[in-house]
């Protein structure tokens, strides 16, 4: 972008398919914002000029940035270990109230869905679990409590809001940041 102009970028807890496709559905083009902030700050993607194909382009450098002692395949089981420990006792039958979400798990965001928000124990709880078994993580209800995203600890939001100012050299003082109300507001 030219100096002065104003640039955009979208920050969510959506995967970069959803994304795409509440972009095309509200006749948005992904080259109209800079960057895209996905899976509760995991993954973090260009917008490619040139390609029609794949109009998104991943930021390998900030994977590297996130990756210190994430967990990795060791921390996604002891996850759906965990997921399957928490059940709705209703009389005779067990329903599980947390179960994986695989279809839109990530290598840096495991994503869990949510039956019952209600009965699923607070992120503290998760996180100390985790730590137990020195497994670090950012644990994060999102969408409405709705589904549970599991991500690096090194990666959020707002960290790679800091990495693109550090990377870009953007002037904090002339950013603003809008945040979501509810929906897929992430509650950490």
């Amino acid at each position: 972008r030219t100096e002065g102009s104003i640039g955009f970028i979208l920050a969510t807890s959506f995967t970069l398919s959803e994304v795409h496709s509440f972009l095309i559905s509200g006749g948005l083009s992904p080259s109209d914002f800079d960057a895209f902030i996905c899976n509760s700050g995991s993954d973090l993607y260009h917008s490619s000029l040139n390609s029609e194909d794949n109009p998104f382009v991943v930021d390998l450098y900030y994977h590297s940035h996130i990756e210190y002692r994430w967990g990795g395949e060791g921390l996604r089981k002891t996850l759906i270990r965990w997921a399957g420990s928490i059940t709705d006792k209703k009389g005779e039958n067990e329903e599980q109230i947390v179960t994986e979400d695989e279809k839109i798990s990530t290598n840096y965001c495991y994503a869990f869905k949510v039956r019952n928000a209600g009965t699923v124990p607070p992120v503290k709880e998760i996180r100390k679990l985790m730590r137990i078994q020195a497994l670090r993580c950012h644990v994060i209800y999102c969408q409405n409590g709705n589904k549970i995203n599991v991500i690096p600890v090194l990666a959020s939001r707002s960290q790679a809001l800091r990495y693109l100012y550090l990377r870009w050299g953007v002037d904090l003082s002339k950013m603003v940041v809008f945040v979501g109300e509810s929906g897929d507001t992430d509650y950490e």
